[in-house]
This record gives structure tokens, C-alpha cells and sequence, in this order.
């Protein structure tokens, strides 16, 4: 089942499925990709598309989503980000916060992605897992944020898995 709204500055894609993966296009708008996969252990992930292919990366804080009602109880397990045009200097670094449970860091080392590289899954340094912050509940207000852009870092994406 795939549910999508458009709103003027987003376009929501809810997608349910067993095993099929989905692939978001380059957009002017962020989007937002659910999808619930079933196997042995059960979780969702979300992907959001947060700034255009052919936008540079922005520091500070540049996108909240709320948490939706099948997500609450669930906790973070993983967190990944990539770009559409790698920095040349400098590392892209992207912090996952849930404003509403007192804005808290929901990663103790946040998503780097390295000089060169378009995603995060290769970095020198991964992403870390802040356990005593990585639950969420219904109606969480969860903000990324970017602290460094890294130097012509352009489009930005971000992967979080939750079990």
C-alpha cells in the first residue's frame, strides 16, 4: 500500500511492503520514504531526501518529521546519510535530535560521510547509537540537523532504521 501528500514544502511517501525496496528521485521538496519490512525481526525505515541534488549542503537544523503511531515503542538502530556530490574538503556531518524528549542527541557520534565519498557507510568514523536516547514515541518531533557541510557537498539524504 503507498500512501503520498504533497504539502508546499514536502512530499510525504508512506510505503508498506515484504521485502521490496524503494528508490526516491532527486526533488526540489524533501521527501520522506516509510517503508515496513517483514522477515525475522521486524522494523521500518525511513528515507528523507532533504535538500536537492543540485543545492549545496546548509549547516544548522534542516528538517523536522513527526513520528508516526506504528513507529512508537520502536528504537533507533541504525542512522546513515548520503550526498550527491562529495566535499573536497572536509566532512559532511549530519546529528539525528528528538526535540521532544527535551532535545536530545539521538546519536553520541554523529553520521560523517568522508572527503570524496558520497555516503556514510564507508566512514573512518561510523555513526554511534546514543542508547539512552534512541527510543521514540508517537508523535516525536525528530529534527536533522548539520553542523558542518563540508566543502561542495550538494543534496542530502538521510537513512534511519527502527526496531
Amino acid at each position: 500500500m503507498t500512501n503520498i501528500v504533497s504539502t508546499p514544502t514536502a512530499q510525504v511517501v508512506i510505503i508498506q511492503s515484504t521485502g521490496a525496496s524503494s528508490v526516491i528521485s532527486a526533488s526540489t521538496t524533501p521527501q520522506i520514504v516509510v517503508s515496513n519490512l517483514t522477515s525475522q525481526n521486524i522494523f521500518r525505515t525511513i528515507e528523507i531526501k532533504i535538500i536537492s541534488d543540485l543545492t549545496a549542503l546548509l549547516t544548522g537544523d534542516l528538517l523536522t518529521f513527526c513520528i508516526p503511531s506504528d513507529f512508537n515503542g520502536m528504537n533507533l538502530i541504525d542512522a546513515d546519510a548520503y550526498v550527491t556530490t562529495v566535499s573536497s574538503s572536509g566532512l559532511p556531518t549530519v546529528q539525528i535530535v528528538n526535540a521532544t524528549q527535551g532535545s536530545v542527541n539521538m546519536l553520541t557520534t554523529p553520521i560523517t560521510i568522508d572527503v570524496g565519498e558520497k555516503t556514510s557507510y564507508t566512514a573512518v568514523t561510523p555513526p554511534v547509537i546514543d542508547t539512552a536516547n534512541d527510543d521514540v514515541a508517537t508523535g516525536d518531533l525528530v529534527t536533522i540537523t548539520v553542523p558542518t557541510n563540508g566543502t561542495g557537498a550538494k543534496g542530502l539524504g538521510v537513512i534511519l532504521r527502527f526496531a
